[in-house]
């Protein structure tokens, strides 16, 4: 079980660094709003039993789907984010979700 948290962890560091290192000279205003819609897709998928990956929390989409659009908002309004602070931000519930089931599970 620790592993397969494991695994998932560092799927979420390779999809940050891999995003960071295309979008770094880039303002992602489109990132997140696909980010929001994939989120909030897996939200509806999960709620309805539809979604076919490994049960998690339905607030781990739902506040993903939330902080992304959060940050469309906000940089089609015209504010300028750094995305090394704004990406990590938006996987912050999925990355706090696997580093507690790794260290806390038995």
């Amino acid at each position: 079980m620790k592993m397969n948290h494991f695994l998932i962890l560092v799927k979420w560091l390779f999809i940050y660094f891999l995003v960071i290192f295309i979008f770094r000279k880039h303002q992602p205003q489109y990132l997140y709003l696909v980010i929001s819609l994939c989120f909030l897709i897996g939200f509806i998928l999960r709620k309805f039993d539809l979604y076919p990956g490994k049960k998690e929390p339905l607030i781990l989409d739902f506040s993903t789907f939330l902080i992304s659009l959060i940050f469309f908002i906000l940089t089609k309004i015209g504010l300028k984010i750094e995305i090394k602070f704004s990406f990590l931000i938006t996987l912050l519930p999925h990355l706090l979700y696997n580093l507690f089931k790794i260290f806390l599970t038995h």
